[in-house]
């Protein structure tokens, strides 16, 4: 598809089933596409990186965002305000209004101001608010604390037929770390989360655990052992023992299933539900380790982000396996690459391991150059101390050209901080403006002020491009010195 360059692209979930090497690859393409792309995603680093204008599907309308997903989110929030303090001050007039129709209805003399008020309320177009999902607030139980050392891995040998996976490796997870197992399809991620959590043989080595390390484990093949006769409730209680029927209904509503969704079948829940109610039954009882397979696969973005609030509040260890970079950044503390059968240790989240990854490639090109210099240049003839001198000559008006060119970079980067720190003190105060209600009493000034809202808002965004931009150009010519 992607090599017919058509002048419009519908994608729906591509980066599903793709590696992070692939997922990063197919981004890459797609900021440079030259046609129009329409896509759904549920991967906010991707529309981040990727999307200009965001369409929100809310109550049957489409709501229009310009922007990447964070600015969506920041936008909603800002219109959000902006209509309750419109409501706010619509209900004060209202009130007002039919205060004044009780006070003079039977009044002869006010007749007709009371006529021309309830004709108003009529024909008024009433501000609505839209219903907000009450946030369920669920404490997870604290797990037995486990012993120092979690789990260890000695030599481990993995094979499957001819295939070696892993010939020798060792690896030590320790408590309360959140490890993140990254490499590229195939390279052994889920096969090594497998030997962890104890439902993989292995040929040779040994896996340890450590004192009152309890494990459980999750992947996708396991949605299909829930029971399809039962509702979510009967499924929770399961594995409830001495929980009250309240306590359940708040971690259901901490996974979304609220009111009566949690008399739904199991059998008709989607696949991204079944997720959520195995990670609710997990996190009911947790153990102290917890091996994740693919957690937001099938997942939305609400549901990922319930299970990002769920993975931070649990006071255990973590090992996991995920293609979401975002719950990546979030949850992780140490990251280990899984290539060519190797386990390569990165401390951080995924920003991290990768600006790691980038500073070795480079070392390592860098140490390639100067042993290719030093083994294919010849050696340089004897210099004449003209040619010295010209030689210093021209290091000097180098120099000077670099400290000329180096200062009007930072001349730059001085005077565009300075604009966007007045722009952004500006935004400040038009959002402190846009949350009083007295301004919608003016139908004009509102429409101006949100108006200049939007202006300064773009113009912050363009100043705060224009600033990363020069500022990696500093830092560039820095390297280059």
């Amino acid at each position: 598809i992607l090599l017919q360059s058509p002048d419009l692209l519908l994608l729906d979930e591509p980066t599903n089933h793709l590696d992070l090497q692939s997922l990063v690859w197919l981004e890459a393409f797609l900021v440079n596409y030259p046609g129009a792309i329409l896509l759904v995603s549920h991967d906010r680093a991707f529309l981040n990186h990727l999307v200009d204008r965001i369409g929100e599907i809310d109550g049957q309308k489409i709501n229009l965002y310009h922007g990447d997903y964070d600015h969506y989110l920041a936008e909603k929030e800002a219109r959000r305000r902006i209509l309750e303090a419109t409501h706010t001050t619509q209900q004060k007039k209202i009130e007002q209004t039919e205060r004044f129709i009780e006070r003079f209805r039977y009044k002869n003399t006010k007749a007709r101001q009371v006529q021309s008020r309830i004709r108003m309320l009529e024909k008024l177009e009433r501000v609505e608010l839209p219903e907000e999902a009450k946030e369920v607030r669920f404490h997870f139980p604290v797990p037995k604390r486990s012993g120092q050392k979690v789990i260890e891995v000695k030599q481990l040998h993995k094979r499957y037929g001819d295939l070696k996976v892993y010939e020798g490796i060792d690896l030590a997870l320790f408590r309360g770390e959140k490890v993140a197992l990254v490499g590229p399809n195939g390279a052994g991620k889920s096969t090594l989360l497998k030997i962890l959590a104890g439902v993989l043989d292995f040929e040779k080595g040994e896996v340890e655990l450590g004192k009152d390390v309890t494990r459980s484990y999750f992947a996708q093949y396991q949605l299909d052992l829930l029971h399809p006769e039962h509702t979510v409730f009967e499924e929770i209680l399961e594995v409830a023992t001495d929980e009250a029927q309240t306590q359940l209904r708040n971690l259901l509503g901490a996974f979304l299933f609220r009111g009566e969704e949690i008399e739904k079948k199991v059998s008709i829940l989607s696949g991204g539900e079944k997720s959520r109610l195995l990670l609710a039954q997990m996190l009911l009882k947790p153990p102290n380790f917890l091996l994740l397979d693919e957690p937001t696969s099938h997942l939305d973005i609400p549901s990922r982000n319930v299970l990002e609030t769920a993975l931070k509040q649990f006071q255990g260890t973590i090992c996991f396996i995920t293609h979401d970079r975002h719950l990546i950044n979030r949850i992780a503390n140490k990251v280990i690459e899984i290539d060519q059968g190797k386990a390569n240790l990165f401390l951080g989240n995924y920003d991290d391991y990768l600006y790691m990854k980038q500073q070795f490639e480079r070392m390592e090109r860098q140490g390639e150059e100067r042993l290719f210099r030093a083994e294919a240049l010849p050696q340089p003839m004897k210099k004449s101390p003209y040619q010295l001198k010209e030689e210093r000559k021209r290091e000097a008006y180098q120099m000077d050209q670099y400290r000329r060119k180096l200062q009007a970079i930072e001349r730059k980067l001085q005077e565009v901080e300075k604009l966007l720190d007045e722009s952004t003190g500006e935004l400040d105060q038009l959002n402190q403006r846009l949350s009083e209600p007295s301004l919608y009493l003016n139908p004009k000034e509102t429409y101006e002020t949100i108006q200049t809202h939007r202006r300064t808002q773009q113009r912050v965004k363009e100043l705060s491009e224009r600033w990363e931009s020069i500022a990696l150009e500093l830092e560039a010519m820095k390297e280059t010195a």
